[in-house]
């Protein structure tokens, strides 16, 4: 049997599209209660303690940052390892590559990690990661999205669905947490955070507009409460496709879910004043970016269209992802 296992919402993503193609017996670990919901839709089964009467033949995990106790995909790479179980890790998103195998003072690899594309792959060996152990094999959630439609619905539908103005400009603010992860005065700094940018968009807000702010699904729902009003909101939960039919504007930072929306239009805006660390959908140019509060300004009031669209990148990837993994297996 294989065991899947991840913390983030993400990774539960990605695992959940090879698990519905793959031919065997599988299990799950879930870290939290989003990844639980997501994975439990699919055809595996919740794994049972202790581990050890479990015949487990193969360990694929998702990548989180963190010591193993705050990990358990890190966990699960320990006990796998002194088990003599082949591991196999998945990056999903690009960046911090060598920070999610750091535990303590010590690296924790896997026998294979799978990246994305020859870019991550690049970007991860020149993190410090054995270019031996990595495969550049694609993404398959990804890969769902390049073939996904826009959703069935009309913009008024959808507003009326979720109680959004509908004589208002809509602009989407895709939140993440940033400011708790990367710390100002240390060395993962990333020039900017949720609250920096969140303010120079409210700043330059019209009278008729209406901010949506997008919760990541590990933010608690009550982190902007002070700022909801009758033209802010907030929104935890929302298809993708929907989102980008919701909004007559995107603003976000570096989130993956900016990427995601890549795929139905062009004009997601990436505000990253400051920034210490590159974001793949601006070196791609699948977003167009905004490095200061003028040029955010002129993007939200002058739609602009990114050069790139992420449409057909990744087909294929689940597919290669099963054949490699059933070839460990063996």
């Amino acid at each position: 049997m294989v065991l899947f296992c991840c913390k983030d919402v993400g990774p539960a993503r990605y695992l959940a599209e090879i698990i519905r193609e793959y031919p065997h017996n599988c299990h799950y670990l879930a870290g939290n209660f989003q990844g639980q919901k997501i994975l439990e839709a699919t055809t595996a089964q919740p794994c049972r303690y202790p581990l050890e009467q479990q015949r487990i033949s193969l360990v694929v995990t998702g990548t989180s940052l963190g010591n193993r106790e705050e990990s358990p995909d890190k966990e699960i790479l320990f006990w796998a390892k002194d088990h003599k179980i082949p591991s196999v890790s998945i990056i999903e998103h690009w960046g911090w590559y060598r920070k999610r195998f750091e535990h303590k003072n010590e690296l924790v690899l896997p026998d294979f990690i799978i990246v994305n594309d020859n870019i991550a792959y690049g970007e991860a060996v020149a993190e410090g990661l054995p270019a031996s152990i990595i495969k550049p094999l694609g993404n398959p959630y990804l890969e769902k999205l390049s073939s996904k439609s826009f959703a069935m619905h009309s913009a008024v539908e959808l507003r009326n669905r979720y109680d959004i103005p509908l004589d208002k400009r809509v602009i989407l603010f895709i939140s993440e947490e940033l400011k708790k992860s990367f710390a100002k005065n240390t060395s993962d700094y990333l020039g900017y955070d949720e609250f920096s940018v969140l303010d120079s968009l409210i700043s330059q807000k019209r009278k008729t507009d209406y901010i949506i702010i997008k919760l990541h699904p590990e933010e608690p729902r009550d982190k902007y409460n002070e700022l909801i009003s009758e033209s802010i909101g907030v929104m935890s939960e929302c298809p993708v496709a929907s989102l980008a039919v919701i909004a007559d504007g995107v603003v976000g930072m570096a989130s993956m879910l900016l990427l995601e929306l890549a795929f139905f239009r062009k004009d997601v805006i990436s505000c990253r004043p400051n920034a210490t660390k590159s974001f793949i959908g601006e070196n791609l140019s699948l977003t167009v970016p905004a490095k200061s509060d003028l040029e955010l300004n002129f993007l939200l009031n002058n739609p602009t269209f990114a050069k790139r669209s992420m449409r057909g990148t990744f087909m294929g990837s689940k597919n290669r992802i099963v054949d490699f993994l059933l070839r460990l297996q063996k």
